[in-house]
């Protein structure tokens, strides 16, 4: 059904968060958070090879354009990170650095919120 999202933070190039409710109802409670970060040098590498990827596949004359412009709209592109998939990443790359397994870390992540 149709929703309404009700922003609860904002932070220019930085922060989005919402939370969804019914129209004309108060937002239940979950939160959706979204974090923008700048892309570092193995985002710049991924977007580029997706986008050579998507011309060489499609022949898409947009992709192609876009890559002649790329160094220049590179510094405009952002990562979108959900605050959870940050912490499951960060989790994960703990438990790896301690040699505990990776599972457990996260169940017990998810169980302190």
């Amino acid at each position: 059904g149709i929703r309404e999202n009700h922003v609860v933070e904002f932070a220019e190039g930085r922060r989005i968060a919402w939370q969804p409710a019914e129209p004309g109802n108060n937002p239940p409670g979950h939160l959706w958070r979204w974090e923008l970060e700048p892309l570092d040098d193995a985002d710049r590498a991924f977007v580029t090879q997706l986008i050579e990827r998507h011309v060489e596949l499609t022949g898409s004359t947009l992709g192609a354009r876009l890559l002649d412009r790329l160094e220049a709209t590179l510094p405009a592109m952002v990562k979108v990170m959900p605050r959870y998939y940050r912490k499951v990443l960060e989790v994960t790359r703990r438990a790896e650095e301690e040699g505990r397994p990776v599972d457990e870390a996260i169940m017990a992540a998810a169980g302190n919120g």
